[in-house]
């Protein structure tokens, strides 16, 4: 009788308002890497907390020489590695059940279809149609005989880069120094495509004031997604066509259009897929267990 009372329109108002509030009370808060931080300190003393290159995704850091763990944004699910693939999933939530292998697989295709391509260096032939996700070495020979052949292949290449810059020797702090100088280069496409040009391998020092802090450790992040994602073998220069197919990049024309072929359905970058596997599948995984946390008490 008192709802009967009450105009309709407050009543579907009243009945938002409590959606709402009950939304609230189950729903996650958006986190960002302050409070990350803050949940990890309560775990492992020692962890220092960053950004990577794929959506809602931290790397937790213990030292120079350790392997890195990867956290969820709600910090309901860490990702334990060995410095070459994902070895453990952890979950520091109250009574986790087991992670099937179908949510693994789920899991980890969201996030390298999550990958930050604005982070990228990005470097166009012809219309840009392809998408090409490709890990490339400045100081690799056979990199450098792929950038002159695509410089000189013009719009027979009709593709998109998206490049993740490396070194051959990652721990030459040197070489470390010149990923990130490259990475953070005021123009980063053309000073990483005139340096495998010309083989000069020198590079300015990074653009500081932007507060860029890419370089090699979000290499090794993409290499370790790639290996837990099943691919065997990482050399240079590595790539992930449109066709979605992990390969090494051939440095002949005709071979490396044969390999970046995918038919009618060119689709794997495409922004559809980031729908299929959303950011949220990982980065609030099993939130709503998330707390109170009894994992570390």
């Amino acid at each position: 009788m008192f709802l009967s009372a009450i105009p309709r329109a407050r009543r579907a108002l009243l009945s938002m308002l409590g959606l709402t509030a009950a939304l609230l009370t189950v729903s996650p808060a958006q986190a960002d890497i302050k409070s990350v931080s803050a949940e990890i300190a309560k775990l492992y003393n020692n962890g220092r907390v960053s950004e990577t290159i794929f959506q809602d995704l931290y790397r937790i850091d213990f030292g120079p020489n350790s392997a890195p763990y990867y956290v969820s944004e709600s910090v309901s699910l860490i990702l334990q590695t060995d410095g070459t693939q994902i070895t453990q999933w952890t979950q520091p939530i109250s009574k986790p059940a087991p992670i099937s292998d179908e949510e693994k697989s789920g899991v980890l295709n969201a996030i390298i279809h999550n990958i930050r391509f604005d982070k990228l260096i990005q470097l166009k032939r012809g219309k840009g149609t392809n998408r090409i996700l490709l890990l490339s070495a400045y100081d690799c020979p056979f990199c450098i005989k792929l950038e002159r052949m695509l410089e000189s292949a013009g719009d027979k290449v009709d593709a998109t880069f998206y490049i993740v810059p490396a070194t051959l020797n990652p721990s030459d702090k040197a070489r470390q120094d010149k990923v990130h100088n490259i990475w953070c280069a005021n123009d980063n496409a053309e000073t990483w495509h005139q340096g495998l040009v010309k083989a000069s391998q020198q590079y300015p020092a990074g653009d500081t004031s932007a507060g860029c802090t890419l370089g090699d450790l979000d290499r090794r992040d993409m290499a370790i997604l790639l290996r837990s994602l099943g691919t065997k073998q990482i050399g240079y220069p590595f790539m992930v066509p449109d066709n979605g197919q992990p390969m090494v990049a051939a440095q002949e024309l005709p071979v490396f259009l044969e390999q970046i072929k995918t038919g009618a359905e060119k689709q794997f970058w495409a922004p559809k897929y980031r729908a299929v596997y959303p950011v949220a599948e990982y980065a609030q995984f099993r939130a709503d267990k998330a707390g109170p946390r009894g994992w570390y008490k």
